[in-house]
């Protein structure tokens, strides 16, 4: 649990067995407070707990997602790539990935719901969108394979007679 007022952080704390924690020097004014937890979905309030107006929050279970991710010749896709996501809701976004040496990685926050995922990596187009159905504490899992780096452009300067033409600034 993390606490703030403004943009200043006042605090950190973690919950007990019984899912507990106390807050102590709690501004007079509202303040942000932030739940994170790595099987739930995040969650911020901005409120202040107080004796008399107690707050009790429940956490909802995330959605897992494991990414696979490989070359075009099958061989696994190490270091960063991008995991672009949208949902039945319209909202879209994009994850930085950092893939291990087999080309994997698990995001473990996804909030339930219908999702179409695609992945890039720099100099590699994105690949066909996949769905996936993500319920609250499920694992699932989607096999990316991006195709071949792109060639860059080439461009070629000639004189009529077609021979190259050396020096032409563009």
């Amino acid at each position: 649990m993390r606490m703030s007022a403004g943009t200043k952080k006042r605090g950190d704390a973690t919950t007990d067995a019984d899912g507990r924690f106390e807050l102590r020097a709690i501004p007079s004014t509202n303040c942000g407070l932030s739940i994170e937890h790595p099987e739930y979905q995040e969650f911020s309030i901005d409120r202040t707990p107080t004796a008399e107006f107690p707050l009790t929050i429940t956490l909802v279970a995330a959605a897992r997602l494991d990414v696979s991710v490989f070359k075009e010749d099958g061989s696994p896709l190490a270091g960063t790539a991008a995991l672009h996501y949208s949902t039945a809701n319209i909202s879209a976004g994009e994850l930085p990935l950092k893939l291990d040496h087999a080309g994997r990685v698990q995001i473990r926050t996804l909030a339930p719901g219908d999702y179409e995922f695609s992945v890039s990596a720099e100099g590699r187009p994105r690949t066909e969108p996949q769905h996936a159905s993500l319920a609250a504490g499920q694992v699932a899992s989607i096999t990316a394979r991006l195709a071949a780096k792109a060639e860059p452009p080439s461009i070629v300067v000639s004189d009529r007679a077609g021979t190259p033409v050396a020096g032409a600034k563009l």
